[in-house]
């Protein structure tokens, strides 16, 4: 996991500008409109749970478990190394809460992916927008065929 994390931060703080996929770049005030709103908040949690789902029927119901042992081990570790880090770049507090709650969830993806050798394209094209520099905020379309709205630190 700290490999990850180090990984996903070095991204942020280079502000690479490199990426495959298709993105629409927003200014960063409207990226901190777009990442905080319910409809972002709600099209990651149906993902993340389609993620879930698809993890448990691939997997033993012990393995299953690793989500929460990952989550568990990134609020206790790394969760507020992350949010610090968001706080200096001068976001609301709304804003690393949502940055954070995000990056968490494809930090513990990434996690288990190492682990189990499970993938699911969503939390993938997360993690590559995050080392691409960007910002995950939004997405326009139907998903898989729109494009993430991504915005600079």
């Amino acid at each position: 996991m700290d490999k990850i994390i180090a990984s996903i931060l070095k991204s942020l703080k280079e502000q690479r500008e490199e990426t495959e996929l298709l993105i629409i770049q927003v200014s960063r005030k409207e990226g901190e409109k777009r990442i905080n709103s319910i409809e972002w908040e709600n099209f990651c949690l149906d993902l993340r749970n389609d993620m879930l789902f698809q993890f448990k029927l691939s997997y033993s119901p012990e393995s299953a478990k690793g989500w929460n042992q990952f989550a568990r081990h990134y609020r206790e570790e790394f969760s507020s190394s992350i949010k610090d880090f968001l706080r200096t770049q001068f976001f609301s507090e709304e804003t690393v809460i949502s940055i954070g709650f995000d990056m968490g969830n494809v930090i513990i993806y990434k996690s288990i992916q190492q682990e189990y050798g499970f993938s699911f394209q969503f939390y993938e094209e997360m993690y590559n927008i995050y080392k691409s520099g960007y910002i995950p905020v939004g997405y326009e379309g139907a998903y898989p065929n729109g494009k993430m709205v991504v915005m600079k630190l």
